[in-house]
């Protein structure tokens, strides 16, 4: 098995993405378990094959059902490739058929940016229904949309190949994929590191890590964006479990511009996607969904 694996998974879903209308985006829970024994990989070793595709800007993740431990209702998500044709056609697509059924639930036609505004604040309730399934993805088509041309420049080829060799060098894939050839199962050793501990390795490592934190506690929170930007602000606080922060600077609008939101967002899935192996995100569950709640309020409920 070699690292061809990851233009093997992003094929198959750009091919399911260009068969169009409702087979046209890939659900998680059914596709993980096609690659998993189309390839003979293990469920984990392909969620970690499929995140590094969404961190190199090659594919987007969105999620369709959310978790309902309550009732039984285990998380879903879909995924698209980052290519703006195939996503404004899959958005014409979700966005036509939620005029059609909202207006069959609800007995009124209305605008697919009315029926948004109206329905965002009732999702919850509509979590696992067609409607709902269908509701996120028309919403969430159209942000990725936006986001993609307005950050034109970090979905590029020369970008994503680049961005793909970093992730890849840093998750010791291409380790797991030859052990898979010769022993299963043997990567998770005795000697080796606990998940939480790889996390906050990443983060220390980078060059920049000590004087970010350093300049934290004495430069104001804009003078940090305009230092190291966004993005590794973002990573830092997440990969710290500062989510309690993040929310109040989201709900005092010190992080309110839609991309900073939409990749707050995105990033928050990649974290929710991986708890299941970092134990100490447990304790920290209310405070993740309750940021993802602010944010979606703030770019779905409050957006001018």
């Amino acid at each position: 098995m070699s690292l061809t694996i990851f233009d093997d998974i992003y094929n198959e879903i750009r091919k399911r993405n260009a068969a169009g209308g409702f087979k046209g985006v890939p659900y998680s829970d059914e596709f993980v378990k096609y690659v998993s024994g189309y390839y003979g990989l293990s469920i984990d070793l392909v969620k970690r094959i499929i995140q590094i595709l969404i961190n190199a800007h090659k594919i987007f993740s969105i999620e369709i059902i959310a978790e309902d431990k309550a009732r039984d209702i285990s998380r879903v998500e879909g995924y698209v490739v980052a290519d703006l044709v195939v996503i404004r056609k899959l958005k014409s697509f979700y966005q036509s058929e939620l005029i059609i059924q909202y207006e069959n639930e609800f007995h009124k036609r209305l605008m697919v940016h009315q029926i948004v505004k109206e329905i965002f604040p009732m999702l919850r309730s509509l979590n696992n229904t067609d409607i709902g399934k269908v509701a996120n993805l028309a919403i969430m088509l159209e942000e990725l949309e936006r986001y993609m041309e307005k950050h034109y420049d970090e979905f590029t080829e020369e970008w994503k190949a680049k961005r793909l060799a970093y992730e890849i060098s840093i998750s010791n894939i291409d380790l797991q994929l030859e052990r898979k050839q010769s022993q299963k199962g043997k990567d998770d050793g005795q000697g080796s590191p606990s998940v939480k501990d790889r996390r906050k390795k990443r983060v220390v490592d980078a060059p920049q890590y000590k004087e970010f934190i350093d300049k934290s506690k004495s430069y104001p929170l804009e003078r940090i964006f305009q230092i190291y930007g966004i993005e590794f602000f973002l990573r830092v606080q997440l990969r710290n479990y500062k989510f309690d922060y993040l929310k109040e600077l989201v709900q005092a609008k010190k992080i309110k511009r839609r991309s900073d939101l939409l990749l707050l967002k995105n990033m928050l899935n990649a974290v929710i996607h991986n708890r299941d192996k970092d134990q100490q995100l447990v304790q920290y569950e209310d405070a993740i969904y309750s940021l993802m709640q602010t944010v979606n309020h703030h770019l779905f409920v409050e957006r001018e």
